[in-house]
Order: C-alpha cells, then structure tokens, then sequence
C-alpha cells in the first residue's frame, strides 16, 4: 500500500507537469487513506483544497464546490481557533468559486467569513485582507447590478 505522503508528491509532480487527471487519482487515493486510516484533518483539509483547485482546472463545478467544501470541514474540525489562515483561504476560495459560477448570495457569505478571519489574523491593511475585501466589493456590486 503507497503511504499518503508518496501520493501527495506523486499528485504535485502530476500537476506540476499539467497531467490533471493524474494528479487528480493520486490525492484521491490520500483522501481516502486519510479519511479510512489517518486521522489528521489538516492534511486532509490540504488534499481536498488541492483537489477542488485541479477540479477548478477541470471545469467541473459539481467537484470543485465538493471538495472545496470537504476542505472547510476538515480545517473547522484541525484547528480550535476559527482565525486559521487555512480557514481564510478556503473561505475565500469557495467564495470566488460561487462567484464564477454566479451563486452570488452564498459567495458574499463565505468572503465576509474570509475577510472576518483575516482582519482578526493579519489586519485590516494587510495585502490578503484587501485582496478580500476588493473581490468582495465586486461581488456586491454584481449582486446589486444583476438584482437591478
């Protein structure tokens, strides 16, 4: 049996090389070890996070809002303080995903939580904080302008 930390890097060097479909297989099979045989949320909160971008890739909204919200499961259940930078990034991620595809109403949400965790971790005028607070301003104004 392959160990979760040799399919990791069998699915970095697969995306790195731009063979999705490959890469795609080797978190998968993580995931599963993960959820099956390790108990370790943070690991599994990266490999779904990765899997839901490859996905993004891929255009395959359906698994990309699946394992993007895997990854938010697994990072509120790793880390007991809900101002985790990973906690952020996936927030925000799910949030810019809904965006594209124009779910803009839950997109708000998961960038307000984005932007609440990263002006409580980093600051208000911090670079990744601003980056969340201008897409969050262009989703409300989407919202307001497909609203009209």
């Amino acid at each position: 049996m392959t160990d979760v930390p040799t399919l990791i890097q069998e699915a970095r060097h697969w995306a790195e090389q731009e063979r999705y479909r490959r890469a795609i297989d080797a978190y998968e099979a993580a995931v599963s070890l993960l959820k099956d045989v390790i108990n370790d949320q943070e690991l599994l909160g990266d490999c779904c996070l990765e899997l839901g971008s490859l996905w993004r890739l891929q255009g395959s909204n359906r698994n990309t809002g699946y394992y993007y919200q895997q990854a938010l499961e697994a990072y509120t259940r790793a880390f007991s303080s809900s101002t985790h930078e990973k906690l952020a990034k996936i927030n925000f991620l799910l949030g810019s995903f809904l965006e594209q595809i124009w779910k803009l109403e839950p997109a708000v949400e998961y960038l307000n939580k984005a932007q609440t965790i990263l002006k409580a971790s980093v600051g208000e005028h911090h670079a990744h904080t601003e980056a969340v607070s201008r897409v969050l301003k262009r989703v409300r104004e989407k919202k307001t302008s497909h609203a009209e």
